[in-house]
């Protein structure tokens, strides 16, 4: 079955736009979200890696969070043969060891996505909106300037795995109250792939 990634740096909106356009969606074709960070925090909890998502990206040795990755990847793959599926996750992650690929070359061929769609916002938003969301901890994003940096990074590792994968990239801005505008065109480009 199809699968598709949904992306953007953490408090662009991605999940309510997701959440939003699946209201409407799921009536019609029933789709399943898969959260690649729960996947992950799942396995490195249960090897008590962490107490909590957040510290995946500063507690972890890169050669672990590598392979936590992979056992992700290998979950949802299954879990997407008999169902369409969205992936919620991030192109790039800010670690401990610096910036590196959300989905290096062996995820992105395990995931085998039809499309990769990112949300996008002005930085200086996201950072307002970071800094409301209590239930996160995202000192290490932080500032506008810190999230333009990291949406660039995402969109270069975009262009690099649209070309891997021959699959096409669609960039959703999410404006400040503009949330339904947001989650219909997302659910134009899902009803073209599901």
């Amino acid at each position: 079955m199809p699968l598709v990634i949904l992306a953007g740096a953490p408090g662009v909106g991605k999940t309510t736009v997701q959440n939003v356009a699946l209201e409407q969606l799921q009536t019609v074709k029933p789709v399943k979200v898969a959260t690649f960070g729960d996947y992950m925090f799942e396995i490195a909890s249960r090897d008590r890696l962490v107490t909590n998502r957040d510290e995946m990206r500063t507690k972890i040795p890169r050669e672990k969070y590598k392979d936590l990755q992979r056992k992700a990847a290998e979950q949802i793959a299954r879990d997407a043969k008999d169902r369409n599926i969205i992936v919620n996750t991030h192109l790039s992650m800010v670690t401990s060891f610096g910036l590196i690929p959300g989905l290096p070359l062996e995820i992105l061929k395990l995931l085998d996505p039809k499309i990769i769609i990112i949300v996008e916002a002005d930085p200086s938003e996201i950072s307002l909106r970071q800094k409301e969301d209590k239930d996160r901890e995202r000192s290490d994003f932080g500032d506008a300037s810190k999230l333009e940096a990291f949406q660039n990074y995402s969109r270069s590792c975009a262009a690099a795995y649209s070309v891997v994968q021959n699959i096409p990239v669609k960039i959703i801005i999410n404006k400040q109250g503009k949330i339904r505008d947001s989650s219909n065109e997302l659910i134009e480009v899902l009803k073209n792939v599901f």
